[in-house]
């Protein structure tokens, strides 16, 4: 049986808000579009903000937050994510 001491607590306490403190910050919404969707805001420049797709296994990265649709690509969805939150 283990016995629980304030200092016992106190440890796990420490623990858990430190593991809670490298948790990252909840991603800022990205919106998923088509391939169709993505030519659309390449042709218009609209509408704006960011948004990603996936074409031949890769992820494309939209961010027209300021209407020059910047991309980039990316292996990975979290990275994609990550350079749209930045």
């Amino acid at each position: 049986m283990i016995k629980i001491t304030s200092e016992l607590l106190d440890s796990l306490i420490s623990k858990s808000e430190s593991a809670a403190a490298r948790v990252s910050a909840p991603r800022k919404s990205a919106k998923k579009i088509t391939v169709e969707q993505a030519q659309s805001i390449f042709e218009t420049r609209r509408p704006f903000g960011k948004f990603y797709f996936c074409q031949h296994g890769k992820y494309i990265g939209v961010d027209n937050t300021s209407g020059d649709v910047l991309t980039d690509v990316f292996s990975l969805l979290d990275e994609c994510l990550e350079w749209l939150d930045r």
